[in-house]
């Protein structure tokens, strides 16, 4: 990758930039253990809420090793997307910053917007430049989220026609998998829309929008491709998904499939709260969305928080041990 030509001023500020995400990053961990610690203490303290509790103290240690696995393989689909969306990346550097990228979207809000800010920092430090840089993070961020939506449609149409076990009520599939509809609509369209005002708007508008055609271009150009990559991105959510499922069984009562998934993605936009970790507002979510599909309380309580703590924890000692390499070979560089 040739060298940008402010990479030697972007060398200088090195120690200040990876210190200050350093910073963060341990803040909000730290914040998310107090937090979690304070859960933990009200599951056994509060006596409504001790059914959770024993739920989760009896979980099923086979589940349990089942779901570790999956948010390991979901982790590594991330990597995988990654280096696709990053191909002129060196592997080692992709591998170690897709893993650090996910250690900040699992500690703080805004589903690690952080992170992309330290992952754009290091790839300007390698030489990239600021619109490709760009380009190549929305065409992340547009195949990941396309994936979502597509997956969403599926499962509420598969749900709906009596292919995977659930509620019988129309709204709870239909919904969802119109909004995913809407949503891949609205995506696509605004491509050619953007590439169509683009030359009648200021120098920097026009640049952005039509930098987003360029992007949606290419993340329609590798959709269309199969690879590992395009796997590994639905790896990321299958997998992730998967650890909630396998919860939900392992602590008993458990919930249907299509019930989980959709719960899951519905409930994760309650994710943008802008609390580190998301803790709170990523149980309220998926909690809240588990019981208008028919889960009980406590199995849904249970089921959220175990994932929760899986999910946050393994992405933390992968991504913090991916972030401290790269913060050494900063120093050392």
């Amino acid at each position: 990758m040739s060298a940008a030509p402010d990479s030697a001023a972007s060398a200088d500020a090195d120690p200040t930039v990876v210190a200050s995400q350093g910073r963060r990053l341990r803040t909000a961990i730290v914040w998310v253990v107090l937090a979690a610690a304070l859960v933990v203490a009200l599951l056994f303290a509060v006596p409504d809420l001790r059914r959770v509790g024993h739920r989760i103290t009896h979980m099923d240690a086979r589940w349990l090793a089942l779901a570790v696995a999956l948010e390991l393989l979901s982790c590594l689909g991330y990597v995988l997307v990654f280096r696709l969306t990053f191909p002129m990346v060196e592997a080692r550097l992709a591998n170690r910053l897709a893993a650090a990228q996910l250690a900040f979207g699992a500690a703080l809000p805004f589903g690690g917007v952080g992170g992309i800010a330290f992952g754009a920092w290091v790839l300007r430090r390698e030489g990239m430049e600021t619109r490709e840089l760009a380009e190549r993070s929305t065409v992340l961020y547009l195949l990941t989220s396309g994936i979502n939506a597509v997956v969403m449609f599926a499962t509420g149409l598969a749900l709906g026609v009596g292919l995977l076990h659930g509620p019988d009520d129309l709204s709870l599939w239909l919904a969802p998998a119109a909004f995913a509809v809407a949503a891949m609509l609205l995506v696509v369209a605004a491509g050619p829309l953007a590439a169509l005002l683009a030359p009648h708007l200021g120098a920097r508008l026009s640049g952005t929008l039509e930098g987003y055609a360029r992007a949606l271009r290419e993340t329609v150009r590798i959709a269309l491709r199969p690879s590992w990559g395009l796997l590994g991105a639905f790896a990321y959510l299958l997998c992730d998904i998967g650890v909630l499922w396998a919860c939900a069984e392992g602590i008993g009562n458990g919930i249907p499939w299509a019930s989980i998934s959709l719960s899951y993605q519905v409930g994760q936009l309650a994710t943008w709260v802008p609390i580190p970790g998301a803790v709170g507002a990523l149980e309220s979510g998926v909690i809240g969305m588990l019981l208008v599909y028919g889960a009980s309380a406590a199995a849904a309580a249970a089921a959220v928080l175990v994932y929760h703590a899986l999910m946050f924890w393994i992405r933390t000692l992968l991504g913090g041990t991916a972030f401290l390499l790269l913060r050494r070979e900063s120093r050392g560089g």
